[in-house]
């Protein structure tokens, strides 16, 4: 399906290399992050023996700006550069970082190469990764900036906007304030971080509707959303419902932090443990397509 699209852009090439995952069964994983979110590191190691640089960006974004600008930052003595992660104030401490760190979102990534290899970067961050396992809450990105935070350089908020910046009820407070608002005004790649997705049938998020824009030129065009059924549609009632009265709230908070949502959570463990486990019954396409 990937190779389908590339007729549509005859300047672009794609270069599909497998790789094998099973010697790093150790590294820590958690809810929806896998083992491959560390092939932004581990991937470095494929890459032909004259690349020096490169950018590297996350599956679960979109670009809509020229890159040439992030391409021609100059990267001299900076392992990396990337953006600021705004919703990530306290793993700098929890890290044992220096006060003055920057700690940086690891979805957009400009990467020097050539240090990488020169200094083994890669062999010292996921040794940093494997040592500290569970006590790494954000994975990679957090063994990436506590073993590299002094080789970083740190872009403006634009090359990594992450969806929830354009909520105004998700607004940030001091020193990010004003230029998170001057990137939301004028951004080059939108992140859908959290695992909340815009695929997601249950999910509601600022820029969801784009997200679907560029779906529609891709081969996966009719794919339907992910947990698309009357087993999720209160989840996705609830998650709607909160978004458009610009609450923070979700169906799994709610379930985990009130009275009413504790009761219900148990009440579906307990009928699940006497053996009753609803299919979901899908529901059909809005409008006779996924789109």
């Amino acid at each position: 399906k990937l190779l389908s699209v590339l007729p549509a852009h005859p300047d672009a090439k794609v270069t599909i290399r497998q790789f094998g995952l099973e010697k790093f069964h150790t590294l820590h994983t958690s809810g929806h992050i896998t083992i491959e979110t560390y092939l932004r590191i581990l991937a470095l190691d494929t890459l032909p023996p004259d690349c020096e640089k490169i950018i590297y960006l996350d599956s679960d974004l979109v670009v809509v700006s020229a890159l040439d600008d992030l391409w021609e930052i100059d990267l001299s003595g900076h392992a990396l550069a990337a953006v600021l992660d705004p919703y990530a104030e306290d793993r700098p401490r929890a890290l044992g970082m220096p006060r003055s760190a920057s700690y940086v979102n690891a979805g957009v990534l400009l990467i020097n190469v050539k240090r990488w290899r020169e200094r083994d970067l890669a062999a010292r961050v996921l040794a940093y990764a494997e040592r500290e396992g569970s006590r790494l809450l954000c994975h990679d990105q957090d063994a990436i900036n506590a073993v590299l935070h002094e080789q970083i350089l740190t872009l403006p908020f634009r090359w990594n906007c992450q969806a929830r910046m354009f909520r105004k009820s998700d607004s940030l407070i001091g020193p990010n304030r004003a230029a998170v608002l001057a990137a939301t005004g004028d951004p080059a790649i939108i992140h859908y971080t959290t695992g909340r997705k815009p695929w997601m049938f249950t999910e509601f998020m600022p820029k969801r509707a784009l997200y679907r824009h560029y779906l529609a030129m891709t081969a996966w065009r009719d794919a339907p959303p992910a947990r698309r059924s009357l087993f999720h549609l209160p989840e996705a009632l609830f998650n709607g419902a909160a978004y458009a009265l610009g609450s923070s709230q979700n169906f799994h908070l709610f379930l985990r932090t009130s009275k009413v949502g504790r009761v219900l959570a148990r009440s579906e463990r307990l009928v699940r443990r006497l053996g009753w486990n609803p299919r979901p019954r899908v529901l059909p396409p809005v409008g006779g397509s996924g789109r």
